[in-house]
């Protein structure tokens, strides 16, 4: 999912990149895996700063930063 979210991202495809990043944090914070969480959280915010969301960019940020 993070690798067809990192491919729809570099073809501009905002809006579908978006969900395969939601979709893959959802995998990331069920399954526990706190550093591949991170990594998710942290591209996906840069998506949402790189679109001018950067309310939302902090909130995955802060949330990124509270994972452990």
């Amino acid at each position: 999912m993070l690798t067809e979210a990192r491919a729809l991202r570099a073809s501009g495809e905002v809006k579908k990149a978006e969900s395969q990043y939601a979709a893959a944090a959802a995998i990331a914070r069920e399954g526990h895996y706190p550093a591949r969480l991170r990594e998710v959280l942290r591209e996906w915010s840069e998506l949402r700063a790189d679109g001018g969301d950067h309310r939302g960019a902090y909130e995955l940020t802060r949330e990124a930063l509270g994972v452990n």
